[in-house]
């Protein structure tokens, strides 16, 4: 079992509990795991070298596990075969051995005896044995293997013999430090129902293949769970590791079954807690399989035995497994859901006492992914980058427009269209998404566009069109329909020499009627409209003429500033920016 920080310079998360005055701090233990390829044995004064082939042809098998049992049946070394078949381990002392082979979609063999000497190198030439093990076989039946009948045990235990190769597979995998490895981490806040990304952040780091992550022993996990309460209120979440998923411990403390799952070509072996860790924060999950190849795809697990607005929040993670070219494993993707609980204070009407309940307020997700593994100038492994395509038109005319710029809010992600109204983000995450888009257009009238999106793997282009100013303003002065010779006078009224905006002040823009000659008169002039500014110190006055001059201003008896004359020749909407002295003492009526 792991306490996982983001990474191994105790980087660590911190997420927050909302108690009902203060926030307490509640750690996100995250899988920062990057499992990968070939183990050399550990040097020893007695080895076994040799080559797994298949019996019909003695080409050497790549991904092979290679086991040396002692007499006890211990487990002393271990192998993962290269691409030519070939493996290498070592025994600390002499003694009388087998070596057991475990290669996924096929059943285990073991060999004949084999005697060890001090400083002896013993060469082994092993043929694979060609019995296939058939998921299509396996039944799918009701019982639990806490309280099994024999042919479920056995089916069981077929299938979790082939998760434990692959999962020893990618252990053996993950201590070589040859290899390079390119993982993109991130860390991602979504909104209480799991969906809109509100921020994200990521990394891309190329290192040696390496473990980072912190294991903690079965023990302390049997004992206290893997949700632990801290001093200071927080909790502190733990994922299972490969040690922990391999551990005699994770099987006597879990109950397994077949699962009942529709897709024909998968199989799922689901796990939950024994009815002796009721009392314990635990995971439950599934770990799913290929029918066809016996290959482990994917563990999926949540927090059993937690409150209801954890299970609410689907507190949990995922690890997807990948097989390399050269027949090696690794964990390709990892993720690990928390979500971030607030007090809600309810009842206290009529008499009645207020209760605190705990509500899910928002997701952090953090995690990563597999993106390049290389063995010196060889290419393994590599994943595809996620790119997220479309094209920019205008709402109107359908024309494409070049030069838009288009974002992801919440995120880095940026690009901008080109002569075609094209556009694509590179390395996109899936998710759903806020699409911010802004032209020279919107922004000489400080708007942009937005809309909602879905990105998923396999996506086809998006196409997104593009309001013109027009239908800005129609959205902008809701009932308050724009003449055609009508526009907007949008702005910022802020005081000089400070940042913070002043409290809502009253604004107007002021223009004479046509054909009435003030110069003649010496009057002021006869037409204008009003509104107030808000707490951000923006206004929005609508319905000013097009091609007049005018003039906007504050209007308070407690404050000064200049007037600013504007005329809107271009569009439908105009800029006026208004500063104002420190002389702001109440709210204008």
């Amino acid at each position: 079992m792991i306490y996982l920080d983001m990474d191994v310079h105790k980087d660590s998360i911190t997420i927050a509990v909302l108690p009902a005055s203060a926030r307490a701090p509640t750690r996100l233990a995250t899988i920062a795991a990057v499992a990968l390829l070939l183990c050399a044995a550990s040097a020893g004064a007695q080895t076994i070298r040799g080559v797994v082939v298949r019996p019909a042809d003695g080409v050497g098998i790549a991904g092979v596990v290679v086991l040396l049992i002692d007499r006890s049946g211990g487990v002393v070394a271990r192998a993962l075969t290269n691409e030519r078949g070939e493996y290498r381990v070592a025994a600390s002392a002499s003694g009388v051995y087998h070596i057991r082979t475990l290669r996924i979609g096929f059943r285990p063999t073991t060999s004949e005896v084999i005697e060890l000497r001090d400083g002896q190198e013993h060469s082994q030439r092993l043929s694979l044995a060609s019995v296939p093990f058939l998921m299509d076989t396996v039944r799918v039946v009701g019982a639990n293997s806490c309280r099994v009948r024999a042919d479920t045990a056995a089916a069981t235990y077929a299938i979790w013999e082939q998760v434990r190769t692959a999962l020893t597979a990618t252990e053996i995998s993950s201590a070589n430090r040859s290899l390079r490895a390119t993982v993109v981490t991130y860390d991602r806040t979504l909104d209480a129902d799991g969906r809109r990304v509100r921020t994200q952040s990521s990394r891309l780091r190329t290192s040696l293949a390496a473990r980072p992550w912190i294991a903690r022993s079965s023990e302390n996990l049997r004992r206290h769970g893997y949700v632990v309460d801290d001093a200071d209120g927080g909790k502190t979440y733990f994922a299972p590791d490969l040690d922990e998923l391999l551990s005699d411990a994770f099987l006597d403390d879990h109950c397994f079954r077949v699962a009942q799952q529709r897709d024909p070509t998968r199989i799922g072996l689901e796990f939950e807690p024994a009815r002796e860790r009721s009392h314990l924060p635990d995971i439950r999950g599934t770990v799913w399989l290929s029918r066809t190849t016996s290959e482990l795809e994917r563990l999926e697990f949540r927090y059993a035995n937690v409150s209801r607005a954890q299970e609410m929040g689907a507190a949990g993670g995922e690890v997807a497994f990948t097989r390399m070219a050269n027949g090696a494993w690794a964990i390709s993707r990892w993720s690990i859901r928390m979500p971030v609980l607030a007090q809600r204070a309810t009842g206290g009407f009529n008499g009645a006492s207020r209760t605190l309940e705990l509500e899910v307020a928002e997701l952090k997700i953090s995690g990563g992914e597999l993106a390049l593994m290389t063995s010196g100038r060889d290419t393994i492994w590599t994943r595809a980058t996620l790119v997220l395509a479309g094209t920019i038109t205008d709402s109107v005319t359908g024309r494409p427009m070049p030069g838009a710029r288009v974002a992801l809010v919440g995120t880095t992600l940026r690009s901008i269209s080109d002569a075609e109204g094209r556009f694509a983000v590179s390395g996109v995450l899936p998710g759903e998404y806020i699409v911010e888009v802004r032209t020279a257009l919107l922004d000489a009238v400080g708007a942009a566009h937005q809309s909602a999106l879905t990105f998923t793997d396999g996506v086809a282009p998006v196409t997104i069109r593009v309001p013109r100013p027009r239908q800005v303003a129609a959205t902008l002065c809701v009932g308050d329909t724009l003449g055609s010779d009508e526009g907007i006078v949008l702005g910022r009224v802020s005081v000089r020499g400070d940042t913070i905006p002043p409290k809502p002040m009253k604004v107007r823009a002021e223009w004479t009627r046509v054909g009435y000659d003030i110069a003649a008169s010496g009057a002021k002039p006869n037409r204008w409209v009003e509104a107030l500014s808000d707490s951000g110190g923006n206004y929005r006055l609508c319905r000013v003429p097009l091609h007049a001059s005018l003039v906007v201003r504050v209007v308070s008896d407690s404050a000064t500033g200049d007037p600013v004359s504007i005329q809107i020749t271009n569009g439908v909407m105009g800029r006026a920016d208004l500063i104002v002295d420190r002389m702001i003492a109440r709210v204008p009526r």
